[in-house]
């Protein structure tokens, strides 16, 4: 058993976001966790610092969005600067398609009880003087903003292991079986055993959830993220394809193909620079491409997959993190959770529809 992991109550799969919150918030409960992850801190690395209101969010999830960005405060205050910068966000619409479609949701937020508003094209632009003079208006959010993925996670993991945490990074290949009264892990770390397991990877992690005979709705999406050289502050707000970290960097980000093909890559970057001009003459210096397994639905699933298992997986890594690490914790320690958690259980899913890898969440009768 490697040194460090001895008498850990409970084992966390994945180090990115979400596993680390997770970590932390069990830490804080004096409850002896350890995470693994098959790579360093922050998994994969293919996540996005960025969080914003996914723009077909029903008010039970602005509610959930709302309470979860207003964590961040509170934590840079308790874990130390995590590059947080609540910049509000513009979604701008650049045809007469996206103006009404954009006009649409901004009243659904705003009956849901968000402070959103439509901007006509001068009050967009006089508030991101970047803008394209071709788009038409924006739909506004306050709360829309971004982090440093990579410094939160590393203030996250610095943390827990100060109060208890413990972590296993590069453990290579993972094997999970249960035992009477928990799991045995094999890596090429060594064995690790625990009570409880929680699944937290952003990464598809289809092999432990067959070991586990577990089925979860996922599905892969593939993104594609650019990181441009720093340069004198461009954005003033996030976009749905790109924003400014406090470094100077800009994050830009789309769909894409396997692989990292140059074409995708190409069509990314222009509609950044469609869009935001000023961008055009940036120099991209990383690029990321790759799959993620994703809720099939749209919305996170948390809560409990068996006996002593449980699992915590969002598309919105960011946005939702804090909020889910919560959520785990308070799962494992009063084992239930709050009605508001509750909706995005596993649950919600039938067996029907995830043997025919449907709509869920059409299908089950019980949705977000």
């Amino acid at each position: 058993m490697p040194d460090g992991t001895e008498g850990r109550d409970i084992a966390i799969l994945g180090a990115g976001p979400v596993g680390c919150a997770i970590a932390y918030s069990l830490a804080r409960r004096k409850i002896p966790a350890v995470v693994l992850d098959w790579e360093g801190p922050g998994g994969s690395r293919m996540t996005s610092g960025r969080f914003r209101l996914p723009p077909d969010a029903d008010a039970q999830y602005a509610h959930l969005y709302r309470r979860a960005i207003e964590e961040y405060p509170a934590l840079e205050t308790e874990i130390g600067s995590i590059g947080y910068v609540r910049s509000g966000g513009l979604v701008p619409a650049l045809s007469e398609t996206d103006s009404r479609e954009g006009m649409a949701r901004v009243r659904q937020q705003a009956e849901a009880g968000l402070d959103v508003r439509w901007l006509s094209r001068d009050e967009a632009i006089g508030m991101e003087p970047g803008l394209s003079p071709e788009i038409l208006g924006a739909a506004y959010s306050q709360y829309d903003g971004s982090v440093s993925p990579d410094l939160l996670v590393r203030r996250l993991v610095n943390a827990a292991r100060r109060i208890g945490g413990a972590f296993l990074f590069h453990c290579g290949h993972l094997t999970v079986r249960p035992r009477p009264g928990g799991f045995l892990i094999r890596s090429g770390v060594g064995e690790i055993e625990a009570n409880r397991l929680v699944l937290a990877a952003g990464v598809d992690d289809p092999d432990i959830r067959r070991q586990l005979e577990i089925s979860l709705p996922l599905h892969r999406v593939h993104d594609l993220m650019l990181v441009t050289e720093p340069v004198p502050p461009a954005l003033r707000h996030t976009f749905p394809s790109a924003y400014q970290s406090v470094s100077g960097e800009v994050v830009i980000e789309g769909p894409a193909s396997d692989g990292i093909p140059l074409e995708p890559m190409l069509t990314v970057a222009r509609d950044a620079a469609r869009l935001l001009p000023s961008l055009a003459a940036a120099r991209v210096i990383r690029a990321w491409a790759g799959p993620r397994s994703v809720p099939v639905d749209g919305w996170p699933i948390v809560g409990t997959v068996g006996d002593n298992a449980y699992v915590a997986i969002a598309r919105e890594e960011i946005t939702l993190c804090l909020l889910l690490g919560e959520a785990i914790a308070e799962i494992i320690t009063r084992r239930r959770a709050s009605s508001e958690i509750d909706v995005f259980s596993p649950a919600r899913f039938s067996a029907t529809t995830a043997a025919a890898g449907g709509d869920f969440r059409k299908d089950s009768g019980r949705t977000p």
